[in-house]
């Protein structure tokens, strides 16, 4: 079971880091995260459809211009016609100017909520990175400790060998080793959690 538990974190730091490392700085990362992030994307299309659906309200209000052409038979004559039909809506009920205003009102909902997604998750991914930054400093300070908590424990259980050192020197000795072992266990899986809250934000 431990060694299915190192397999699994190994394997699940190699691809973690695979995908969160991709980023060297922080710009990098939120710039991605612009690029990826499905909320941003969704936002965005949003705000598309609004601006068409505008766009076709004011459309209400533009003049129409059509060909036509015909002919006309008589008994006493033939005649055939061509034209251009100007049609300008001037006034249809209030319904155009009901449509543009409501779709205007829209429009500035949807760029509200764009606005507060692009932030939100931009901001997300700043303090992501910064805790990612930040415990990974950490685990090369637990890793050091750890390295030489095992070698003082290594050289105590020697020493209490040849009578240097008494049996509560080599159990304080273990007790440290053991719990340096254990900060920097927790402290790798920070680091994977960090990574993982980077690709959540990203929307990787």
């Amino acid at each position: 079971m431990i060694n299915f538990k190192k397999t699994l974190l190994i394997y699940s730091l190699i691809i973690a880091f695979m995908s969160a490392a991709s980023a060297q700085t922080m710009q990098e990362a939120v710039q991605q995260t612009i690029n990826e992030n499905p909320e941003i994307q969704s936002a965005r299309s949003d705000r598309s459809a609004v601006t068409y659906e505008i766009d076709q309200a004011r459309s209400g209000y533009m003049p129409r211009v059509d060909f036509e052409a015909g002919a006309i038979h008589e008994s006493e004559r033939d005649d055939s016609y061509a034209m251009l039909r100007l049609r300008y809506n001037l006034f249809n009920g209030g319904k155009d100017l009901a449509r543009r205003q409501e779709t205007s009102e829209q429009i500035n909902q949807a760029k509200e909520i764009r606005d507060n997604t692009f932030r939100q998750v931009t901001e997300g991914m700043r303090i992501s990175w910064t805790a990612y930054q930040t415990i990974k400093r950490q685990l090369v300070f637990f890793k050091k400790h750890r390295d030489a908590s095992i070698l003082s424990n290594a050289a105590y259980q020697k020493q209490f060998n040849i009578g240097q050192r008494t049996l509560l020197d080599l159990l304080d000795s273990a007790n440290e080793m053991f719990s340096s072992k254990s900060a920097y266990t927790n402290a790798k899986y920070d680091t994977l959690y960090a990574q993982y809250r980077i690709l959540a934000t990203k929307g990787g």
